[in-house]
């Protein structure tokens, strides 16, 4: 299996400080493109006692990705994965992209982004890294949101992933967004055993919102903020939106839970926010669909190899899925 060679080309891009262009990333036959957004930016202890998680990681998500790029429902769409990173990593992942092959008709099936953060969010304590060692869970939004909103016309729907523990065993649009209309949203729900009522890190993320949101949501389902998808209308909104609750919740993040909250800011979104659904319009998926299944505390049914959910359906996607980190 092989996977594209990381996209090489520069000039003036998104981020000050960076020297990168994105070329634009339509197919030749002018289709639209299908669009992966996710992030490599870590620290040690960037969560708890957590380590810095291996390229290893990195290396499945994109080969598993690239295996299914392909699929006779999607009309020769193209694939493409937009990975932000820190400066270390650009060097250290394109060698290892390099290192699994190069694929011709596919050279830019992967694009790394490399850029300072402390360049890209000068001032900004909800992006700061010092302060919130996981703050890229964070200040991702506002690097898809610049991107969607420079390449609107460039894309079909787009994927929010989570990059190192999350794995392909299908194309993940075909079952969880096959159709792309309007300003929606596809959330993904975590196991059905789980809620705000019993679950601690969710419901101690939730601190930071007043107590009525906490009891409006007790026995609401968790959306994971690991697995989302959505149109480029969508995703622009839902940026904007959750961008929004980020930054008010800064000092409690910096000095109550010690962690950036984006999980907390979906969920209030989700389930606590009114929307105009022409403007936005979440829709959810339950892990029993066929489309993610969430590794913590669910159980994982494997069947031939593959990951299946109760009714024996193979998951596009496996989320939470190494033990070191979960």
């Amino acid at each position: 299996i092989t996977v594209g060679q990381v996209h090489r080309v520069s000039s003036n891009v998104t981020t000050p400080g960076v020297d990168v262009k994105l070329d634009k990333i339509s197919h030749p036959n002018g289709a639209k493109a299908d669009v992966v957004f996710s992030y490599f930016y870590f620290r040690k202890g960037w969560y708890l006692t957590r380590t810095i998680p291996p390229l290893q990681w990195a290396k499945v998500f994109l080969r598993s990705l690239h295996t299914h790029r392909r699929t006779a429902t999607n009309n020769g769409r193209p694939l493409k994965a937009i990975i932000w990173v820190d400066i270390t990593t650009a060097v250290e992942l394109t060698k290892a992209i390099d290192a699994m092959g190069l694929n011709t008709d596919e050279k830019d099936f992967v694009t790394l982004i490399p850029f300072d953060w402390e360049k890209r969010f000068p001032g900004m304590r909800w992006a700061n890294l010092t302060l919130l060692r996981n703050a890229a869970g964070s200040f991702r939004y506002d690097l898809y949101r610049v991107y969607l909103e420079e390449h609107r016309d460039e894309i079909y729907r787009v994927l929010m992933s989570d990059l190192t523990d999350v794995a392909f065993q299908r194309n993940p649009f075909d079952v969880c967004m096959p159709e792309a209309t309007g300003p929606t949203m596809v959330f993904t729900y975590e196991s059905w055993r789980k809620n705000f009522g019993n679950e601690n890190h969710n419901r101690r993320w939730m601190k930071c919102y007043p107590k009525e949101v906490l009891h409006a949501l007790k026995r609401k389902s968790i959306g994971n903020s690991g697995v989302t998808f959505g149109t480029v209308s969508g995703s622009i909104k839902y940026t904007h939106l959750i961008l929004e609750q980020i930054v008010a919740l800064t000092e409690c993040c910096i000095n109550v839970i010690h962690t950036s909250n984006d999980q907390a800011s979906l969920n209030y979104i989700l389930h606590y926010m009114t929307h105009d659904p022409t403007v936005f319009n979440p829709t959810t998926v339950p892990m029993t669909h066929p489309c993610v299944f969430h590794g913590n505390f669910a159980s994982l049914n494997v069947l031939n190899g593959t990951v299946v959910n109760p009714a024996g359906e193979t998951y596009s996607i496996v989320h939470q899925f190494t033990s070191d980190r979960h």
